[in-house]
């Protein structure tokens, strides 16, 4: 019968091996997280840039590419630079490779004076007049000395408004028992007439996209924006329609406004915080902002206090690099601004 001394000794030299092995086990671990499973991160960038790895380490980036050796797995990557809004990223570090990145620094935005604001697009003036050799009435561009026809109408348009664009016009009788409200392609020579819209009869004023596709309008009893989309559907949008506007060549709309805004989470095809218009003015504080109508979104992109006065003017550019605004009124000297956007 074993003795109760070789029990306990037994009992010591299996609590030994357990602890011996725990330890090659977490020394093993760890020499295989710390020095085997390893991959690279390489970051494509105008430098110089700090690099943040979640619970790891820090590293001032001083050329390009900036290769960075981390653990493989998950990671959190805050990566910044001077002047540059902070881009925080989570990627799967690579084992025994490399993940390789290329960062879309943007630019804190800011203002400065103007010295080259540029001329707003020259204005197209539709009208419509008689033309005598075939008896009916044509639609043509006023500043066309031949007045050559775009479209022809069998009947008189009685006290038209129409609202003229580049690729489009919008012809909105008035002084009919019967009136007509006409869409017409410019470009193509083409017309089609609006109906189930009466809302159209109260235009104030309309401002055409590039691509003749969407018409901003304001309405004389109605304190918003509405847009009308290429299916002649008619939306209000939230904007307020003394916000200062200009579309891009990408259909969507720069804006300044003073209400208040509250950013929401949504992932959409903005580089800016969505958020959301409220009907609340807030006196001194400026945001600028994109409006896409394919998302329906709202884009902040910065609100400014310290402007001199409101602005009552924008003009976006074709890349939107620059946004150039005018506030005050027009006799005021030196009204003229820029909000740098520009990315590398």
């Amino acid at each position: 019968m074993p003795s109760l001394e070789s029990e306990e000794t037994k009992k010591a030299i299996y609590l030994a091996i357990i602890i011996i092995l725990s330890i090659l086990f977490a020394l093993g671990f760890f020499i295989w997280r710390n020095f085997l499973a390893i991959g690279n991160i390489s970051i494509i960038g105008p430098t110089p840039f700090r690099v943040e790895v979640s619970e790891s380490q820090a590293v001032d980036c001083n050329q390009s590419p900036c290769l960075i050796e981390e653990n493989s797995g998950q990671k959190t990557l805050v990566i910044s630079k001077d002047g540059y809004q902070s881009i925080v990223l989570n990627l799967e570090v690579p084992f025994r490779s490399t993940y390789n990145l290329e960062p879309n620094f943007q630019i804190n935005p800011y203002v400065t004076q103007s010295t080259n604001y540029p001329q707003p697009d020259e204005e197209i003036i539709y009208s419509i007049v008689f033309d005598q050799s075939n008896n009916q009435y044509k639609l043509i561009d006023s500043n066309d000395s031949r007045e050559r026809a775009i479209v022809y109408f069998s009947n008189e348009i009685r006290e038209p408004i129409i609202i003229s664009g580049p690729e489009s016009a919008l012809i909105i009788e008035t002084g009919s028992r019967n009136n007509q409200i006409y869409r017409v392609n410019t470009k193509l020579s083409k017309r089609e007439s609006i109906d189930g819209v009466p809302e159209l009869f109260e235009i104030e004023n309309g401002l055409w996209s590039d691509s003749g596709d969407l018409l901003l309008i304001s309405f004389k009893e109605s304190a918003n924006y509405w847009l009308l989309d290429r299916e002649n559907n008619l939306s209000e949008l939230d904007l307020l329609s003394i916000s200062p506007v200009d579309w891009l060549k990408s259909d969507n709309l720069i804006f300044v406004s003073t209400q208040s805004s509250d950013i929401i989470n949504l992932e959409g095809k903005s580089d800016y915080k969505y958020v959301r218009l409220n009907e609340r003015i807030v006196s001194g504080e400026y945001t600028f902002g994109i409006y896409d109508p394919s998302e329906n979104s709202y884009s902040r992109i910065e609100t400014f206090t310290d402007l001199p006065a409101q602005p009552f003017e924008v003009i976006g550019t074709e890349t939107v690099s620059t946004i150039y605004f005018k506030v005050g009124n027009e006799n005021l000297e030196n009204n003229t601004y820029q909000l740098i956007l520009k990315t590398f």
